[in-house]
């Protein structure tokens, strides 16, 4: 479902006082990090991603 932009300031209002429940480092998206992503979701309904991932392109595919 997407997002009106008026929802999407809501949730990054919300969002940005949440601390990083899930990081994604060099090695991306592996099957750990996204059981732990849907473990995270289950749990609470936002969460916060940090990317570690230095190179720009890797990180705008894994986004």
């Amino acid at each position: 479902m997407p997002l009106n932009p008026e929802q999407k300031k809501q949730y990054k209002a919300i969002g940005h006082h949440l601390k990083p429940v899930l990081t994604v480092a060099d090695n991306g998206l592996t099957e750990g990090v996204l059981a732990e992503l849907e473990r995270a979701l289950a749990d609470h309904e936002l969460i916060k991603i940090q990317l570690n991932i230095l190179d720009r392109e890797s990180r705008l595919a894994t986004i």
